[in-house]
């Protein structure tokens, strides 16, 4: 957080803590910043923040680092920028078949998978790693072969587009691919026909139709159903769960307009639907999905 002399507060664009290089703000404002934190009023980073280091935010909207007297370890004008983003994905799922979320993250820059196991209590020293996909893929953990266990899996952009399996049934041994939607598409996995095992399942925002591949046909060609659900507003964002109680999927949307969970209930044959209202966009609400 960077807070002006006149106490009127601004936040990094990407970040809060500076390094060399080059960043923004925004909003940009003009004149100069004291770098603060709760407790000493002042950020102790890397060695050089002093309490006597000031922050000038040009016209242009360059931060540019500025030295008071008696500091000397960076020279007048140097650029300081936020430090990268986050890159790691949480992808929380059941993955040593307990019956409880285990703590995880997919990392796109290298493909890897890091599971801290509730079996285990969360112990570093039991956790699972699996290398499994590259940059692009979209994590879309499941259990996909109904051992009861989530399998790492990714979903890869294309026409169509391919999900790749990594099957804990086999101990991570064997894979599986398939080829099912299309790049514009979401993938939104999971059991929607109540076998036990989560099918290969696309939203199509294009037309608001969700398309299916069943796990209990092995995922064959032939078993494809669709049904249209969301899509006619700008912003619908799909939050599919089991909301009826029959041990299946409802294809559900969360509608930013307005504020309204759609569901498409799975236990009327996708027949009606439900409607609640839960939630403002314009308050900067988004809804929540639990796998």
């Amino acid at each position: 957080m960077l807070k002006r002399v006149s106490d009127q507060v601004v936040t990094w664009q990407t970040g809060t803590v500076c390094t060399p290089g080059f960043a923004q703000l925004a909003p940009v404002p003009t004149g100069r910043f004291n770098i603060m934190d709760r407790s000493s009023n002042f950020i102790w980073y890397a060695g050089w923040a002093t309490p006597n280091q000031t922050l000038t935010v040009a016209d242009d909207g360059l931060v540019r680092l500025v030295h008071a007297s008696g500091f000397t370890m960076w020279s007048a004008g140097q650029q300081v920028t936020p430090p990268p983003p986050v890159t790691d994905l949480p992808v929380p799922a059941d993955y040593d078949g307990d019956g409880k979320l285990d703590l995880a993250v997919y990392r796109p820059t290298t493909g890897t998978w890091y599971v801290l196991t509730s079996r285990s209590n969360y112990a570093p020293g039991s956790a699972l790693m699996w290398t499994w996909g590259t940059s692009g893929d979209v994590p879309v953990p499941a259990d996909y072969d109904g051992d009861g266990r989530a399998d790492p899996t990714v979903w890869r952009p294309g026409t169509p587009a391919t999900w790749y399996v990594r099957l804990s049934s086999t101990d991570y041994w064997e894979s599986g691919t398939i080829t099912h939607g299309q790049t514009s598409d979401v993938p939104v996995p999971g059991d929607y026909d109540g076998d036990g095992k989560a099918d290969l399942v696309d939203w199509r925002p294009a037309n608001g139709t969700w398309y299916g591949l069943t796990a209990s046909s092995g995922f064959a060609p032939g078993s494809l159903w669709s049904t249209p659900w969301g899509g006619e507003v700008p912003g619908d964002v799909v939050v599919p769960g089991e909301y009826d109680g029959d041990g299946k999927m409802d294809p559900t949307i969360w509608r930013s307009a307005n504020g309204y969970y759609y569901v498409r209930p799975s236990s009327t044959g996708y027949v009606g639907w439900i409607t609640w209202p839960l939630g403002n966009s314009t308050q900067g609400w988004v809804p929540v999905r639990v796998r």
